[in-house]
């Protein structure tokens, strides 16, 4: 396995915003849905969810309509893509503006609410953190006893050369940006075991991790405590 090589924590770059806003994300959003139906079946989400790194909105805009009694805080530390986000829901999705508040906040910083939330939820989003402790220690002083949470993120392959096998396979007739920061992404991103020692350091060992596929993690579960 070899080590992780951390990626820039923030998309900001116009063609990087455009590329990701325009591109169709909608099976892999579609599954991260319904991954979230499985780990939580009973759920309805009809309290108020914090999505960290919500990005241009896309699964924001999906959870929303799925549950329909939901509330989301979307939060992203790029004001160009927040700028995206609110583009469409103003052009796209104007019925859920009622529903949904966007919001630029980097973790960490007071500019990302701080209660407890019903749920919490991140996609692609920890494996731009540098500091994947600041990441917990977010989603922990932003939880109770009996919030959801459910992370989904890459999981780094074993070698350079498999990171390029996995862009030929799932990104070889992506835009040149969508295929350069597929193969970063892999290189930044978090193995199982590592991901495991963070929630135990964070005291998060109720959440737990799953291999998904040939490139992803899941960690899901409800807190079972409340406060650091």
């Amino acid at each position: 396995m070899f080590q992780r090589i951390p990626e820039p924590e923030l998309m900001e770059a116009v063609d990087q915003v455009a590329a990701y806003a325009d591109a169709d994300f909608s099976e892999s959003h579609d599954r991260i849905i319904e991954q979230v139906a499985e780990a939580f079946p009973s759920l309805r989400f009809d309290g108020e969810v914090l999505n960290l790194g919500c990005g241009s909105g896309d699964d924001t805009f999906r959870f929303l309509y799925r549950y329909p009694e939901s509330r989301i805080i979307g939060v992203d530390g790029s004001a160009a893509m927040i700028d995206r986000a609110k583009f469409d829901l103003a052009s796209l999705h104007s019925a859920l503006a009622h529903r949904l508040q966007f919001v630029v906040g980097y973790i960490p910083s007071e500019d990302i609410p701080c209660r407890p939330y019903a749920a919490i939820m991140s996609n692609s989003l920890l494996h731009h953190i540098h500091r994947p402790e600041l990441f917990w220690s977010a989603v922990r002083e932003r939880s109770k006893k009996g919030t959801a949470i459910f992370v989904a993120d890459l999981r780094r392959p074993g070698s350079r050369e498999d990171a390029e096998e996995l862009v030929r396979l799932y990104a070889g007739d992506a835009p040149e940006v969508l295929r350069a920061d597929f193969y970063n992404s892999l290189c930044a991103a978090f193995t199982v075991d590592e991901v495991q020692s963070q929630l135990n350091e964070a005291g998060l060992t109720e959440l737990k991790v799953c291999e998904i596929g040939d490139r992803h993690l899941v960690i899901s579960g409800v807190r079972a405590q409340t406060g650091p």
